[in-house]
């Protein structure tokens, strides 16, 4: 398998949790919506984790570093999220839209960008 055929089937994967965390919202399953907006910056995180596992870098900047901190602050989100107990729209709705937002940078990646 390609690098690229693995990050498009990511990115199919990565769709998964965010329908999954409106359709738990709208049911009135906040706590399991906010289980579900977690799966996906820690699924981003495991990956690429391999990467860089299988090829470290050389060099790490500030601004690559910031691929990194964006997830870590949506999962202490979530984990805010999931110790409250409570329906938070605003917490739920602005950690869901980081994750789309990461989801369709990797979709614009994988399928839209040649970069293999």
């Amino acid at each position: 398998m390609t690098a690229e055929v693995a990050l498009r089937a990511l990115v199919i994967v990565l769709f998964m949790p965010a329908i999954g965390a409106v359709a738990a919202y709208v049911t009135g399953h906040p706590s399991m919506a906010m289980a579900l907006n977690g799966v996906l910056p820690l699924l981003v995180l495991l990956f690429s984790a391999l990467v860089m596992l299988n090829n470290p870098p050389t060099r790490v900047s500030v601004v690559a570093s910031l691929y990194f901190v964006i997830p870590i602050v949506v999962l202490l989100a979530c984990w805010v999220g999931l110790r409250l107990r409570s329906r938070h729209p605003a917490l739920f709705w602005s950690t869901w839209a980081v994750n789309v937002a990461t989801v369709a940078f990797l979709f614009y990646l994988s399928f839209l960008f040649k970069i293999f």
